[in-house]
């Protein structure tokens, strides 16, 4: 690979992952080092050759305070809480936070399927098909076959699902005999 093309494709790498927590740990460090000389050189019209001549700190100073005074006073009370966390403190925060967004995220689907579900119980009681137990909502059951890797989402009366729950199991018994 020439040296234009390597160039080209380790910036394309920084500035694609720099925002992306989960491939950050390959962006070269130096590359927020040029990043933040490069603000500094628009922010305060300063050729780019003498940025790389001032002190780092006043540089990154400038940079922080620029960033800050841009804050919410809540942003700026999460940040603080985030800069002072111990390393302990910061793993506890994310797992909770993880947790957090998993319950949202299960809140959603579930949401979600009802919605559909009362969709699906209007559309059936229009086209004149039984409908289940009147009044009684209906239930989603996700059918995936393993052989042609087709997902089939329906919804259907309690007893139904019942009846699909204990296929799907007896299935899922003789795959694992």
């Amino acid at each position: 690979m020439n040296l234009l093309k390597a160039v080209k494709v380790n910036a394309l790498r920084d500035v694609l992952f720099k925002d992306r927590p989960d491939r950050r740990d390959q962006v070269d460090p130096a590359y927020w080092i040029r990043s933040t000389l490069r603000w500094y050189s628009k922010t305060f019209s300063t050729p780019l050759h003498v940025v790389e001549e001032l002190p780092l700190v006043d540089v990154l100073r400038a940079y922080y305070e620029e960033t800050f005074e841009g804050m919410s006073e809540d942003e700026l009370e999460d940040l603080r809480i985030r800069v002072t966390e111990t390393p302990e403190e910061a793993a506890k925060r994310l797992e909770a936070q993880t947790l957090q967004e998993a319950d949202d995220d299960a809140f959603l689907q579930e949401k979600f399927l009802q919605e559909m579900a009362a969709k699906e119980q209007i559309r059936l009681k229009e086209s004149g098909k039984p409908v289940g137990i009147p009044g009684e909502p209906l239930k989603a059951v996700m059918v995936s076959d393993p052989e042609d890797g087709v997902v089939d989402l329906r919804f259907v009366d309690e007893d139904t699902f019942e009846e699909e729950l204990r296929r799907i199991d007896e299935q899922d018994a003789a795959r694992k005999v």
